[in-house]
């Protein structure tokens, strides 16, 4: 949608609901504001555990057969 058809489209939303509510209708009108958060000061209690990890040899291997 161009800007000017979404402009038609919120106007015509608002024209709805004044119909709709009566004369007690309020509209807040506004803009969003993005921000930016800052990095959080997080420091790693030591290294990775996953990483860490020493994988145990054999563990999970299938035994080749004997007699090939």
């Amino acid at each position: 949608m161009t800007d000017e058809e979404i402009e038609q489209a919120i106007e015509a939303i608002q024209a709805m609901l004044g119909q709709r509510a009566g004369e007690g209708t309020k509209v807040i009108e506004g803009t969003a504001e993005t921000i930016a958060l800052p990095a959080p000061d997080v420091v790693p209690d030591g290294p990775n555990k996953v990483m860490a990890r020493k994988r145990k040899p054999g563990k999970g291997r299938v035994p080749s057969p004997a007699g090939t």
